[in-house]
């Protein structure tokens, strides 16, 4: 962010889907206020600090992943403790259209308050989608 005195002149924000779910329902409408008036609405400071834990894993992981129902990830966040599990991929995009990382695929990303829950609901989901096939 670039400021002249208390004038936010220039901002580079590279918006993440995390941001919301870990924020919570004021982060989008302060993050309008301050884009359009230049004024921050939100609060000082964040009540609680959020995690965004990801899971990095090869190709055979990623595919299988756009097999998980929604619902399912539904009942991984509940059983596992987190606010939200998303999964990067999508079976309506050529997986060949994605480009293919030296260091893994983003399979997915949980969410949470507590990060040693995120760690552990990394591997849950890791072991629940080699169960699907992703590991031999």
């Amino acid at each position: 962010m670039e400021m002249i005195g208390n004038k936010i002149i220039e901002v580079h924000l590279r918006f993440s889907p995390q941001w919301p779910d870990i924020y919570g329902e004021w982060f989008l409408p302060a993050l309008v206020e301050l884009y359009s008036r230049g004024g921050w609405t939100g609060p000082a400071k964040t009540p609680e600090v959020g995690y965004s834990v990801v899971l990095f894993d090869d190709e055979r992981c990623a595919r299988l992943s756009t097999k998980v129902a929604d619902e399912c990830l539904r009942q991984m966040e509940e059983a596992f403790g987190v606010n939200s599990i998303t999964m990067w991929y999508s079976s309506d995009v050529p997986f060949e259209s994605i480009s293919r990382p030296e260091g893994g695929y983003r399979v997915a990303w949980m969410n949470g308050f507590d990060l040693e829950t995120c760690k552990k609901a990394r591997e849950l989901l890791r072991e629940f989608l080699y169960g699907l096939g992703g590991k031999n």
